[in-house]
């Protein structure tokens, strides 16, 4: 009878081991839509809530669709308007490196003989670290907007996906609760971890890593800057990095204006990137990652994520990345927490958090 059960079983992880294989080829041209709208949804979940308590409860489809019509209007067509520039300027600057012509070789060779003066063998060559690295970038800015009826298709997934994660939340967190074999506590707070993660990372670091992009691409385009938004796409990268942050892209930036003949324009773009987009971090971090818990994640990891998640999963890795991080450092807290913390008898009690 044992072996009956045993074999019976064996046969059934068989069948299930085939139709998840089977299950995951059929959804695999859709899995990055899904991971995104998983990660709208989790960042949407307040304004969600706000429109139930206007509801007073009633209508979960009404507040979810409320809530997809907002973030389109505020925060969707920004960001598709701003890619769809990106792809433009970084396909220009291409084509003005491929033309032999670069702007950057006046204050280039300004930097490079006071050093070679001590140096003779020192050569800066700009152009071959900023042919690949604009490439690159109009190469996955592109993917986003590979054919218009892929981009549709996907669009659409992630709007009726969001749509239903909104709406029914609860009931989802309730059946992963019931089929996981994990205990319900690790389960909650499994979902919990990743919320939080998911929050700090994208509402947190990306948010104002955005927010810096584009006040330094105000102050690019006001002073005279060529190829703005990309200047501001480098200067949202570099506010990732500790310890550099948005200096690093605005310095070169007043250099070159300053180089070019440009000395009030510089002298201005310094002080805006100084006293607006340098201290814009410490006005709004405080704000921002205090509208709801989360955790502390270095920036640099993030910014791994996102050059990783370029990488593997093409444009729209930018957000898949931190996903993918946020997930993983959600279950290692948990193992840390729980499984490690239960499991070594020179503990005493749980780590509380």
């Amino acid at each position: 009878m044992r072996n009956s059960q045993r074999y019976q079983n064996q046969f059934f992880f068989i069948i299930l081991g085939i139709a998840t294989v089977l299950a995951f080829f059929v959804a695999k041209p859709f899995i990055n839509s899904l991971l995104i709208a998983m990660a709208f949804a989790v960042v949407l979940r307040p304004m969600f809530k706000s429109y139930r308590r206007l509801m007073k409860g009633k209508f979960p489809g009404i507040s979810a669709l409320f809530t997809i019509l907002t973030a389109t209007l505020i925060i969707i067509i920004p960001v598709v308007l701003l890619v769809s520039r990106i792809v433009i300027e970084s396909q220009q600057a291409y084509a003005t490196f491929g033309s032999g012509v670069s702007t950057f070789s006046g204050w280039i060779n300004q930097i490079e003989e006071p050093i070679k003066q001590y140096v003779p063998s020192f050569s800066f060559d700009i152009e071959s670290i900023a042919r690949p690295l604009i490439q690159l970038i109009a190469t996955h800015a592109t993917d986003i907007f590979a054919t218009t009826f892929s981009t549709l298709i996907n669009a659409l997934i992630i709007i009726i996906a969001l749509y239903f994660l909104l709406r029914n939340g609860d009931e989802i967190k309730q059946w992963f609760t019931e089929y996981s074999p994990l205990p319900d506590e690790s389960d909650t707070l499994i979902l919990h971890r990743i919320q939080a993660t998911i929050n700090s990372v994208f509402r947190g670091s990306l948010l104002i890593a955005f927010i810096q992009g584009i006040i330094a691409t105000i102050g690019y385009t006001f002073f005279g800057l060529p190829n703005p938004t990309l200047w501001g796409l480098a200067t949202a990268a570099a506010a990732l990095i500790p310890g550099i942050g948005t200096a690093m892209i605005g310095i070169p930036a007043v250099i070159f204006l300053y180089t070019t003949g440009h000395t009030f324009s510089a002298l201005g773009l310094l002080i805006w990137q100084v006293f607006v987009t340098g201290l814009i971090d410490n006005l709004l971090s405080p704000k921002i990652l205090g509208m709801g818990k989360g955790v502390n994640i270095h920036p640099f990891l993030i910014l791994i994520a996102i050059l990783g998640g370029l990488s593997f999963f093409g444009g729209w890795g930018f957000m898949i990345g931190p996903l993918v991080l946020s997930f993983f450092l959600s279950l290692v807290d948990v193992y840390r927490d729980y499984i490690l913390l239960e499991n070594d008898s020179s503990v005493p009690t749980k780590r509380k958090k």
